[in-house]
Protein backbone atom coordinates (compact mmCIF):
# COMPACT_ATOMS: atom_id res chain seq x y z
CA UNK A 1 0.00 0.00 0.00
CA UNK A 2 2.82 2.39 0.88
CA UNK A 3 4.49 1.62 -2.44
CA UNK A 4 1.26 2.46 -4.28
CA UNK A 5 0.95 5.77 -2.41
CA UNK A 6 4.56 6.65 -3.25
CA UNK A 7 3.98 5.89 -6.92
CA UNK A 8 0.81 8.02 -6.92
CA UNK A 9 2.66 10.88 -5.17
CA UNK A 10 5.52 10.69 -7.69
CA UNK A 11 3.15 10.69 -10.67
CA UNK A 12 1.15 13.60 -9.26
CA UNK A 13 4.30 15.61 -8.53
CA UNK A 14 5.71 14.84 -11.98
CA UNK A 15 2.48 15.91 -13.68
CA UNK A 16 2.56 19.19 -11.76
CA UNK A 17 6.08 19.90 -13.04
CA UNK A 18 5.43 18.67 -16.56
CA UNK A 19 2.06 20.29 -17.11
CA UNK A 20 2.46 23.07 -14.58
CA UNK A 21 0.28 23.73 -11.61
CA UNK A 22 -1.32 26.54 -13.53
CA UNK A 23 -4.73 27.67 -12.61
CA UNK A 24 -6.83 27.82 -15.70
CA UNK A 25 -9.00 30.69 -16.87
CA UNK A 26 -12.24 29.14 -18.11
CA UNK A 27 -14.21 31.41 -20.44
CA UNK A 28 -17.94 30.78 -20.20
CA UNK A 29 -21.17 32.09 -21.69
CA UNK A 30 -22.67 34.89 -19.61
CA UNK A 31 -19.35 36.23 -18.32
CA UNK A 32 -17.51 38.80 -20.41
CA UNK A 33 -14.57 39.94 -18.31
CA UNK A 34 -12.01 38.07 -16.25
CA UNK A 35 -9.35 39.28 -13.84
CA UNK A 36 -6.62 36.72 -14.36
CA UNK A 37 -3.93 37.86 -11.91
CA UNK A 38 -4.55 34.89 -9.61
CA UNK A 39 -4.36 32.52 -12.60
CA UNK A 40 -0.84 33.51 -13.62
CA UNK A 41 2.60 32.16 -12.96
CA UNK A 42 5.69 34.29 -13.40
CA UNK A 43 9.42 33.86 -13.80
CA UNK A 44 11.95 36.63 -13.24
CA UNK A 45 14.72 36.77 -15.84
CA UNK A 46 17.37 39.17 -14.48
CA UNK A 47 19.52 38.79 -17.62
CA UNK A 48 16.68 39.30 -20.11
CA UNK A 49 18.26 36.56 -22.25
CA UNK A 50 15.72 33.75 -21.86
CA UNK A 51 13.73 32.85 -24.97
CA UNK A 52 10.35 31.21 -25.45
CA UNK A 53 12.16 27.95 -26.20
CA UNK A 54 14.36 28.12 -23.10
CA UNK A 55 11.53 28.85 -20.65
CA UNK A 56 9.71 25.75 -21.91
CA UNK A 57 12.74 23.64 -21.02
CA UNK A 58 12.17 21.49 -17.89
CA UNK A 59 15.03 23.39 -16.22
CA UNK A 60 12.90 26.56 -16.19
CA UNK A 61 9.34 25.17 -16.19
CA UNK A 62 9.52 24.30 -12.50
CA UNK A 63 10.88 27.74 -11.55
CA UNK A 64 7.69 29.63 -12.35
CA UNK A 65 5.96 31.04 -9.24
CA UNK A 66 2.19 31.10 -8.81
CA UNK A 67 0.76 34.59 -8.40
CA UNK A 68 -0.93 35.41 -5.12
CA UNK A 69 -2.18 38.82 -6.23
CA UNK A 70 -4.70 40.13 -8.77
CA UNK A 71 -2.15 42.75 -9.84
CA UNK A 72 1.56 42.01 -9.67
CA UNK A 73 3.90 44.88 -8.83
CA UNK A 74 7.61 44.07 -8.90
CA UNK A 75 8.88 47.58 -8.06
CA UNK A 76 11.76 49.22 -9.90
CA UNK A 77 13.86 46.61 -11.68
CA UNK A 78 15.86 45.90 -14.82
CA UNK A 79 14.59 42.31 -14.96
CA UNK A 80 12.39 40.82 -17.64
CA UNK A 81 9.33 38.88 -16.44
CA UNK A 82 7.78 35.89 -18.16
CA UNK A 83 4.10 35.29 -17.45
CA UNK A 84 2.26 32.10 -18.34
CA UNK A 85 -1.35 30.98 -18.08
CA UNK A 86 -3.86 28.62 -19.67
CA UNK A 87 -7.22 29.55 -21.20
CA UNK A 88 -10.08 27.17 -21.92
CA UNK A 89 -12.81 28.66 -24.07
CA UNK A 90 -16.14 27.06 -23.15
CA UNK A 91 -18.09 30.04 -24.50
CA UNK A 92 -19.76 30.63 -27.85
CA UNK A 93 -17.45 33.65 -28.35
CA UNK A 94 -14.55 32.78 -30.67
CA UNK A 95 -12.36 35.85 -30.11
CA UNK A 96 -11.29 37.45 -26.83
CA UNK A 97 -8.82 40.14 -25.81
CA UNK A 98 -6.00 40.02 -23.30
CA UNK A 99 -5.53 43.49 -21.86
CA UNK A 100 -2.50 44.82 -20.03
CA UNK A 101 -4.02 47.77 -18.22
CA UNK A 102 -0.74 49.33 -17.16
CA UNK A 103 -0.17 51.92 -19.88
CA UNK A 104 3.50 52.50 -18.97
CA UNK A 105 4.68 49.08 -20.15
CA UNK A 106 7.83 49.67 -22.19
CA UNK A 107 7.96 46.25 -23.90
CA UNK A 108 5.39 43.48 -23.92
CA UNK A 109 5.31 40.41 -26.14
CA UNK A 110 2.58 37.78 -26.41
CA UNK A 111 3.50 34.24 -27.43
CA UNK A 112 0.92 31.80 -28.73
CA UNK A 113 1.43 28.49 -30.45
CA UNK A 114 0.35 28.16 -34.06
CA UNK A 115 0.98 24.91 -35.95
CA UNK A 116 3.46 23.74 -33.30
CA UNK A 117 5.52 26.94 -33.58
CA UNK A 118 5.53 29.87 -31.20
CA UNK A 119 4.31 33.07 -32.84
CA UNK A 120 4.74 36.41 -31.12
CA UNK A 121 3.40 39.93 -31.22
CA UNK A 122 5.59 42.60 -29.64
CA UNK A 123 4.63 46.14 -28.67
CA UNK A 124 5.03 48.67 -25.86
CA UNK A 125 5.63 52.35 -25.18
CA UNK A 126 9.14 52.07 -26.62
CA UNK A 127 7.72 50.93 -29.96
CA UNK A 128 5.61 52.65 -32.57
CA UNK A 129 1.85 52.57 -32.04
CA UNK A 130 1.76 50.75 -35.40
CA UNK A 131 3.07 47.65 -33.58
CA UNK A 132 -0.20 47.41 -31.63
CA UNK A 133 -2.72 44.95 -32.96
CA UNK A 134 -5.47 47.27 -31.70
CA UNK A 135 -4.81 50.99 -31.24
CA UNK A 136 -5.74 51.52 -27.59
CA UNK A 137 -4.50 53.39 -24.53
CA UNK A 138 -3.53 50.08 -22.95
CA UNK A 139 -2.18 47.01 -24.68
CA UNK A 140 -4.65 44.59 -26.24
CA UNK A 141 -3.90 41.22 -27.80
CA UNK A 142 -6.57 39.33 -29.72
CA UNK A 143 -6.72 35.63 -28.87
CA UNK A 144 -8.79 32.77 -30.24
CA UNK A 145 -8.36 30.01 -27.65
CA UNK A 146 -9.38 26.55 -28.82
CA UNK A 147 -9.46 23.76 -26.29
CA UNK A 148 -6.78 24.18 -23.66
CA UNK A 149 -4.46 26.96 -24.85
CA UNK A 150 -1.32 28.15 -23.09
CA UNK A 151 -0.06 31.71 -23.49
CA UNK A 152 3.17 33.42 -22.47
CA UNK A 153 3.80 37.12 -22.08
CA UNK A 154 7.25 38.65 -21.80
CA UNK A 155 7.28 42.00 -20.01
CA UNK A 156 10.26 44.35 -19.82
CA UNK A 157 9.76 47.71 -18.16
CA UNK A 158 11.37 49.75 -15.40
CA UNK A 159 8.29 49.53 -13.16
CA UNK A 160 6.61 46.22 -14.03
CA UNK A 161 2.98 46.24 -13.01
CA UNK A 162 1.22 43.17 -14.36
CA UNK A 163 -2.52 43.77 -14.57
CA UNK A 164 -3.89 41.35 -17.15
CA UNK A 165 -7.55 40.88 -17.86
CA UNK A 166 -9.49 39.02 -20.55
CA UNK A 167 -12.45 40.74 -22.21
CA UNK A 168 -15.05 39.69 -24.74
CA UNK A 169 -15.28 42.05 -27.75
CA UNK A 170 -18.68 43.42 -26.68
CA UNK A 171 -17.50 44.05 -23.12
CA UNK A 172 -14.38 45.85 -24.38
CA UNK A 173 -16.43 48.16 -26.64
CA UNK A 174 -18.83 48.94 -23.78
CA UNK A 175 -15.95 49.55 -21.33
CA UNK A 176 -14.11 51.92 -23.68
CA UNK A 177 -17.37 53.78 -24.48
CA UNK A 178 -18.01 54.36 -20.75
CA UNK A 179 -14.40 55.52 -20.22
CA UNK A 180 -14.63 57.92 -23.19
CA UNK A 181 -17.93 59.34 -21.89
CA UNK A 182 -16.44 59.92 -18.44
CA UNK A 183 -13.33 61.52 -19.96
CA UNK A 184 -15.52 63.73 -22.14
CA UNK A 185 -17.57 64.87 -19.14
CA UNK A 186 -14.40 65.57 -17.20
CA UNK A 187 -12.96 67.79 -19.94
Amino acid sequence: MLKLLLIFYFLFSFSQITFGSLSTVILENGKENYEIGLNLEFLEDPTGKLTIESINDPKWVSKFIKSKDKTLNFGFTNSTFWIRFIVINNSDEESWFISQNSANTERIELFKKNNRKWKSLSTGTRKSIKTREIKDKGFLFKIKPKGKTQYFLKVKTTLPIIDFKIYSPSYLVEKRSRENLISGLFY
